[in-house]
């Protein structure tokens, strides 16, 4: 049975810093819990600056790499009852930082206080998306900028991956880059990569775009002044009104991703 069939439950979004992924996160996580409110989805802030919980209106009291320092401090104890019980608890260390709400939760990862590599914090996500996978209906991962978290295989089981970019030769050249690493490295279990354009001011440019990177784009998100407003304004972009264009083509999105059988590109 294919992925459109049997339908996604994991969705990691990834791709250049600043052409919107958090925002289309924050309002893909919205239009899920006005789609579908009595489900339940994680939405995962993996990316290190934090910017997921502040789109969603939420204050992140600790993230998973301050839990994973405290961790590390307790297990330096010499009590062997200390280190026993920490290996049998890492599952409740981890939900000390899950951020709860209605219809959703929010695990912000951040980042440890040692200098250097992510590398301990992204095993922990890989370890955290694997223990929590199953209390949630959905999973939408906001991933850090550019191709690291894909290059150490942090986003391995997840069943799309949806690339954001405007129309920039820089968003537009880290699309290649990840579709390429995709075909080349098969660094992730061979998930479906779908393209969302994000501030489209004209479809057509969009459309040629998106052709001259292998694409035919799941998503155009058009230039709404509201998403810059609300932004300014620290209000939640998941409460973005359906009405706005903005929000119809995320909800479009959200509609083709987690609710239909068959998934059509734009323009099918």
């Amino acid at each position: 049975m294919n992925k459109e069939k049997q339908g996604r439950k994991i969705i990691a979004v990834c791709g250049k810093g600043g052409a919107g992924k958090t925002a289309v996160s924050a309002m893909m996580a919205g239009a899920v819990r006005r789609l579908d409110p009595s489900s339940r989805t994680l939405l995962i802030d993996a990316d290190p600056a934090g910017g997921l919980a502040f789109a969603m209106g939420v204050e992140v009291r600790k993230t998973v790499g301050e839990v994973r320092e405290d961790v590390i401090r307790q297990a330096r104890k010499r009590d062997p009852e200390i280190k026993e019980r920490i290996a049998n608890s890492i599952d409740y260390y981890v939900l000390e930082a899950l951020v709860e709400r209605s219809g959703w939760s929010l695990l912000p990862m951040g980042r440890g206080e040692s200098a250097g590599c992510f590398c301990p914090v992204n095993s922990l996500l890989r370890e955290a998306i694997k223990a929590l996978a199953g209390d949630f209906d959905r999973i939408i991962i906001d991933g850090e900028a550019g191709v690291e978290q894909i290059m150490r295989q942090v986003m391995r089981s997840v069943d799309t991956l949806l690339v954001v970019s405007d129309l920039s030769v820089r968003g537009l050249n880290t699309v290649s880059i990840i579709k390429n690493l995709l075909k080349d490295k098969r660094v992730l279990l061979d998930p479906e990569i779908m393209l969302i354009i994000n501030r489209v001011k004209d479809d057509s440019r969009a459309l040629e775009s998106a052709g001259r990177v292998g694409f035919e784009p799941a998503a155009l998100v058009p230039e709404d002044p509201i998403v810059i407003e609300w932004d300014a304004q620290s209000k939640p972009l998941g409460e973005i009104p359906s009405e706005t264009p903005s929000m119809k083509a995320v909800e479009k999105l959200v509609t083709r991703l987690f609710f239909d059988t068959e998934i059509a590109a734009v323009g099918k």
